[in-house]
């Protein structure tokens, strides 16, 4: 479980970021849950496949240089 944090941090943390965000506004999230759903497949995946690729060559905290950085 350790490893599989370590290598997706990122993403489970923008996940859980957008999760907490729109549960207050119950009404807005109802009215324009697609738009919520594309805006979280394009920020999770995106984050999601780029992170994928920084975990093969560079750890934790060089892989947070590189996501600040682009």
């Amino acid at each position: 479980m350790k490893k599989l944090f370590n290598e997706y941090f990122f993403t489970t943390s923008q996940a859980t970021a957008l999760i907490i965000f729109s549960l207050p506004m119950t009404d807005l999230f109802t009215k324009n849950f697609l738009l919520y759903m594309l805006l979280f497949i394009v920020i999770i995946g995106s984050t999601f496949f780029i992170e994928r690729e920084l975990s093969k060559k560079y750890s934790l905290q060089e892989k947070a240089k590189k996501l600040c950085l682009s």
